[in-house]
């Protein structure tokens, strides 16, 4: 094997890892959601965060766990700065956004409903 080959693959093999401790992160902060614990969730998505930088097909899921973290905390700006940024990383899933509980601390927040409604528009 050649010195360039093996790069390659040892790049390749250290994406994969990445991505599995983006997952794992993921795993872990929905968990933790789910068993309302809003700090350890906040530190998995954070840890995701940080293990996706270069995986720019993880940060729509990244930025929408940690609005979802946030409106549990009833964090209405940070929920709705991450949730900007998961659209802007392509989210898309607006069914599970209307649905998703963990949202319903800030679902009457103005600046939740302004964020909708204009994302909503730009789906029309």
């Amino acid at each position: 094997m050649t010195k360039t080959q093996t790069k390659k693959l040892d790049f390749e093999m250290a994406g994969r890892l990445l991505s599995n401790i983006s997952l794992n992160a993921e795993r872990g902060g929905w968990t933790s959601l789910d068993n309302e614990k809003v700090n350890k969730a906040l530190l998995y998505f954070k840890i995701e965060d940080r293990m996706s930088e270069g995986l720019v097909e993880r940060r729509k899921y990244v930025y929408y766990g940690k609005a979802s973290t946030y409106a549990q905390m009833r964090n209405a700006n940070e929920a709705v700065k991450n949730l900007k940024l998961a659209f802007e990383s392509g989210f898309d899933d607006i069914e599970d956004l209307t649905q998703n509980k963990f949202f319903n601390p800030i679902r009457q927040h103005s600046k939740f409903k302004t964020l909708l409604e204009n994302y909503l528009k730009l789906e029309q």
